[in-house]
């Protein structure tokens, strides 16, 4: 049965509720949830049309246990905002997360396949690392949500939650995404292309090393 997600962005300083936001690609709010089994990951796009400040959504949570919300809002006269959220939800006991085991073999989706390739290799914690990404076949590449794509990237134990963009795209089949990991654990990666129509979705699980 779907829940309603509800956010509501509020004023840190006068503790009241924000009547105005800026869009956030396409629509005023983003919303991305994850489990803590980490096979799980909802990105709830949807939200294009907001009464005032508050967003809702209906959310099916597949099972019980622990997952964390990622919202990406714009406060008019404010600064971009990520906020993270827990949800527990009630039924069972809560998962103790994952080990995840590095994959960056290509991924199929829909209608292309991703491959990843990283400098350095691998990652190291706190410096910048390049991911670049071939699409094929890529003609039909499409902007969705006003980006060339989206990704979503999750340490395996829900610590660090980052929205990114390509820092280099241009509709061809090589896209550049810049990322600062935070720490020497591995992160789950789900990244979002836009081909003919169709969202395609593919996920790897890179291990970040630590400086020296």
């Amino acid at each position: 049965m779907p829940e309603r997600t509800s956010l509501t962005p509020r004023d840190a300083e006068r503790r009241r509720a924000l009547i105005r936001m800026k869009a956030v690609a396409a629509g005023l709010v983003r919303m991305f949830l994850t489990a803590a089994l980490m096979g799980i990951s909802v990105p709830l796009f949807a939200l294009a049309a907001l009464p005032v400040g508050e967003g809702t959504d209906p959310t099916v949570f597949p099972t019980s246990g622990m997952y964390r919300l990622l919202s990406d809002f714009y406060p008019k006269h404010g600064t971009p905002q990520l906020i993270e959220s827990t949800v527990v939800v009630s039924g069972g006991p809560i998962a103790a997360g994952t080990k995840l085991i590095p994959d960056l073999a290509p991924k199929r989706s829909a209608n292309l396949e991703a491959s990843l390739t990283m400098e350095p290799t691998p990652p190291i914690a706190g410096l910048k690392t390049l991911l670049f990404f071939n699409l094929n076949p890529d003609a039909g590449l499409e902007r969705y949500l006003g980006a060339w794509g989206h990704m979503l990237a999750v340490s395996e134990d829900l610590v660090d939650m980052i929205h990114n963009h390509p820092f280099l795209g241009d509709g061809g089949p090589h896209v550049q995404f810049n990322l600062i990991f935070p720490r020497p654990v591995a992160y789950r990666l789900w990244v979002q292309f836009q081909r003919q129509g169709i969202v395609n979705t593919v996920r790897f699980d890179v291990p970040v090393s630590r400086l020296g």
